[in-house]
């Protein structure tokens, strides 16, 4: 299992998702923070340990222009979850009737498409988990922090959610990457602890 993190030259990131099942790639827009919903959705099923409760489900939703992927996790065993991703072809009609969208009558949309699953598998969590965790360390060891802020419309980057789950790998005897920090990275986490 693999998570690929590409940044064009234009508005939306490029995120590809390689599993048993074969590869997703999404087109995500850059002024939303995917990882982030990654990372939390990943710490309610088994990294966080400070959590008094995790839920048996979760779902977030990544945005592009006028599609979505909604992303559908199920517990369904220990450390197994049921995984679910389905392309919204059509957002506004998706958030009207989600009741997110207040400001568009649902007489005024018609659905472009029907939505599609994209993928549907159930998978061990850890895998996905160690997926994320490597895809997101290549990226900080090449660019840092302050880029990765920089790419995501100036969002905060989730160091104590990622460093929780890598943490949840490194105890499992789980974590395959490189061990070793970047000279940028470890520049930026001194910065932010003085």
């Amino acid at each position: 299992m693999e998570f690929h993190l590409l940044f064009p030259d234009t508005e939306l990131a490029e995120i590809s998702f390689l599993a048993d099942q074969g590869e997703v790639v999404f087109l995500v827009s850059k002024s939303s923070d995917p990882f982030q919903e990654v990372i939390s959705a990943l710490l309610n099923f088994e990294a966080d340990e400070d959590a008094e409760l995790s839920d048996d489900s979760y779902m977030f939703l990544w945005t592009g222009d006028t599609w979505g992927y909604e992303w559908q996790f199920e517990k369904m065993g220990e450390g197994v979850v049921q995984l679910k991703i389905i392309q919204i072809n059509n957002l506004r009609y998706y958030l009207s009737r989600q009741g997110i969208d207040d400001d568009v009558l649902m007489e005024e949309i018609v659905p472009v498409n029907e939505d599609e699953i994209l993928y549907e598998e159930t998978i061990i969590i850890d895998e996905l988990i160690s997926a994320v965790v490597r895809c997101v360390d290549r990226y900080l060891k090449a660019y840092g922090i302050l880029d990765y802020s920089r790419q995501w419309g100036n969002t905060g980057f989730a160091i104590t959610s990622y460093l929780k789950l890598k943490s949840y790998l490194l105890q499992k005897d789980l974590w395959t990457g490189d061990a070793a920090i970047s000279e940028v990275f470890k520049r930026e986490l001194g910065q932010l602890i003085v």
